[in-house]
């Protein structure tokens, strides 16, 4: 089973320097090296989700920047917007992947982004919803696999019942409406029943 969790920067910022200290120096080091604030606290908000999973154990990160525990469990780690969240599973691999819905040239972009399939799945009703819903899906599945998008996008489809994936297995895809105007999905290689829940950002925490 897997387990999701959400860090609101809005709740965060207000105590900036003192959650700043509960992060590895590197962590820190990283984070200070935002010019912008919402960047800053993205990157903090990142690094109290993966502290809140190691439980003190070590963190790497692959030479796509993705964070791993060699030690377990598996993590994936997202941000956008006002938001990171955090994607645990004891057992199998996953990628989560978080988008904040901005009204943009979605049908230009969805040109580049999308399998020709998905494409013509957008365009049946090409609303930022819609978009950042199989973006979001498509993007948790890269992370799943550790590739990132070193696949390009509009080589493989997502969709239930048309998948055409690079890899062997057939993945589990879900997207969560949990957030108004953001699209939030999870992929694992086992069935999906997560629940998501907030980040405790408690006096214990501190």
């Amino acid at each position: 089973m897997q387990s999701i969790y959400l860090a609101d920067i809005r709740r965060i910022a207000p105590f900036f320097e003192s959650y700043a200290v509960l992060l590895r120096p590197e962590r820190r080091e990283k984070m200070m090296g935002y010019r912008f604030m919402d960047d800053r606290l993205r990157c903090l908000a990142g690094g109290l989700l993966l502290e809140q999973a190691a439980e003190g154990r070590e963190i790497r990160f692959t030479e796509n920047g993705m964070p791993f525990l060699p030690e377990g469990p598996y993590v994936s780690l997202s941000h956008s917007g006002s938001f990171a969240c955090l994607a645990v599973s004891a057992s199998a691999p996953l990628g989560i992947d978080i988008e904040q819905q901005r009204d943009k040239d979605l049908a230009r972009l969805g040109k580049t982004a999308f399998h020709p399939l998905e494409y013509d799945f957008f365009m049946q009703e090409p609303d930022a919803v819609r978009f950042y819903d199989l973006w979001t899906l498509k993007e948790s599945y890269v992370k799943m696999i550790g590739s990132g998008f070193s696949i390009e996008p509009s080589s493989f489809c997502v969709l239930p019942e048309k998948m055409l994936l690079p890899q062997e297995g057939m993945p589990f895809m879900r997207n969560f409406d949990c957030i108004d105007g953001y699209s939030l999905a999870l992929c694992a290689m086992e069935p999906i029943e997560a629940c998501v829940a907030d980040l405790k950002l408690t006096s214990n925490y501190l």
